[in-house]
């Protein structure tokens, strides 16, 4: 049958509004606003059902999306 297998790890960091250095203990300086960017990579095996002679039997797939989140 077909198989699909999704593996994936997200990443996150955070930065300050204004380019200072955050701290994960005060946060940012000068009253500006953390700032979170999520990134995901996932990678997918996929097995299809039918196999066509000359192509390999799996197939891996890769995915990434990134969002940026403007904290209070």
């Amino acid at each position: 049958g077909t198989t699909v297998t999704l593996n994936g790890t997200p990443t996150v960091v955070n930065s300050c509004s204004d380019g200072s250095t955050y701290n994960a203990t005060t946060g940012c300086a000068n009253n500006a606003h953390v700032m979170t960017l999520l990134t995901v990579r996932t990678k997918a095996t996929f097995s299809p059902l039918i196999h066509v002679a000359g192509l390999p039997n799996t197939f891996n797939l890769y995915g990434y999306a990134q969002e940026q989140v403007l904290g209070l």
